[in-house]
């Protein structure tokens, strides 16, 4: 009966794929692909789910030629599926293949940016810091060639969320010092947020007065209160 279970499992999971690779959208076709190979992942068959991951590598690698700001952030998702399975060696191959692609996006300053900040924060994740945080900054510099304004700034925001994630805030700032709309001050939310965890209190609170959005400062005031409370030794907070 068991395996009749998995056989029927198996037969649907390739007939899943077998509509995916119909999606026209090689964007979308990748994510259906991905969506598939969480599958059996998810139950512990790291055999077929891997599998899955493979034929998705190809699938990009095909695509590369024609969508190659597509395939290069696709690589980066795929890398992503690989580190959630445990499988850390594939995923930093995946990883590096993803991000010579990236660096050959030529005229494409958008996808390069994106696919460098994931690729960032995947190597963080690795706990390859310092080469996440160099990817991040190769990220920073490479927005700046982005031609919409708007496109430009939201790059920058989503660069310095991504140094906010990995606890640097030198590098969150250095987004901060180009970003000109309102997004600034979510990211100087994040900063006083994580100085106050640091036990920079002080620091923390002058990032506050540079903050004009109420709710951006609202938000501020509220991580700096939690950093606080985190701080105290267990048992404090429900006796004070």
């Amino acid at each position: 009966m068991e395996q009749e279970r998995r056989n029927l499992a198996s037969m649907l999971l390739e007939r899943a794929w077998k509509i995916a690779r119909r999606i026209r959208d090689p964007y979308f076709r990748l994510e259906a692909y991905l969506e598939i190979a969480r599958v059996p992942l998810a139950v512990g068959d790291r055999t077929r789910g891997r599998s899955f991951l493979e034929r998705a590598v190809r699938s990009a690698r095909r695509i590369k030629s024609d969508f190659p700001g597509i395939a290069a952030h696709g690589m980066v998702k795929i890398a992503g599926v690989f580190l959630e399975a445990g499988e850390t060696h594939r995923a930093r191959e995946i990883l590096e293949e993803a991000i010579k692609m990236a660096r050959s996006l030529v005229g494409y300053p958008d996808d390069q940016t994106d696919a460098l900040r994931e690729a960032g924060l995947l190597f963080s994740a690795l706990g390859e810091q310092e080469k996440g945080r160099a990817l991040l900054y190769e990220a920073l510099e490479d927005a700046e060639i982005i031609l919409l304004e708007k496109d430009r700034q939201w790059a920058y925001y989503e660069i310095g969320e991504a140094f906010l994630k990995i606890g640097d805030v030198d590098g969150a700032q250095a987004a901060v010092n180009k970003i000109t709309l309102y997004w600034r001050d979510d990211i100087l939310a994040g900063i006083s947020t994580e100085l106050a965890r640091r036990g920079e209190v002080e620091s923390a609170l002058k990032i506050v007065e540079a903050i004009k959005e109420s709710d951006a400062r609202m938000k501020a005031l509220c991580g700096i209160a939690r950093g606080l409370m985190e701080s105290q030794e267990p048992g404090t907070a429900e006796h004070s």
